[in-house]
C-alpha cells in the first residue's frame, strides 16, 4: 500500500479513542478489535480528521519531532496510517 500526501485520513466511526494516563487506546464497536497506540501513533490519529492531507500531517509531525530526518519521519508517518488503514481504523479519500 502507498500513503499519498494528497489523500485526505479520515477515522472510522467504529472506533472510539480512549485517553488513559500515558496510554492511548482505540476501542472498537461490534467485530472491531481494539489497538493499543504509543504517543506519536494516538497524535496522527486525531490528525486523521477528514480536514487534513497526508501532506499535511506529515508537516505537522515534521514540525514537532525536529530532531528525527525527515525521510525517517514520513517513514513512520505513512507507516503508523497505513496500519490503520488496513485496521480499518481510518479510510484515505
Amino acid at each position: 500500500m502507498t500513503v499519498e500526501d494528497h489523500k485526505t485520513p479520515i477515522a472510522s466511526d467504529k472506533f472510539r479513542f480512549v485517553d488513559a494516563v500515558e496510554k492511548f487506546y482505540l476501542a472498537g464497536q461490534g467485530e472491531q478489535g481494539g489497538m493499543e497506540l504509543n504517543a506519536p501513533m494516538a497524535y496522527i490519529y486525531k490528525l486523521c480528521d477528514g480536514k487534513r492531507t497526508v501532506g499535511e500531517i506529515l508537516e505537522i509531525i515534521t514540525g514537532c519531532y525536529d530532531t528525527e530526518p525527515e525521510q525517517v519521519l514520513r517513514h513512520n508517518v505513512t507507516t503508523a496510517i497505513e496500519q490503520m488503514v488496513v485496521r480499518n481504523i481510518i479510510c484515505l479519500v
